[in-house]
């Protein structure tokens, strides 16, 4: 059985990636609608923005992810 702590920095890491899956998203599809015809959605372009302004920045390193994903931390 694993303690709160950790259970909660798996959560932290889960929705920091899927914040990360999102803003590549949206940024890749504003990047083909300006590609295609020039035009983009502002509602787009607005979720971008509010997903980078909510986003705190983080120092989450990519070994320490696969670390508490295994176990080890």
């Amino acid at each position: 059985m694993e303690s709160i702590g950790v259970f909660i920095m798996k959560a932290e890491y889960t929705v920091h990636i899927l914040k990360l899956g999102l803003g590549f998203m949206l940024a890749t599809s504003i990047i083909i609608g300006l590609v295609k015809n020039f035009s983009v959605s502002p509602v787009e372009v607005i979720a971008l923005f509010v997903l980078i302004l909510v986003t705190p920045k983080t120092n989450l390193a990519w070994k320490d992810l696969v670390a508490v994903w295994n176990g080890r931390k």
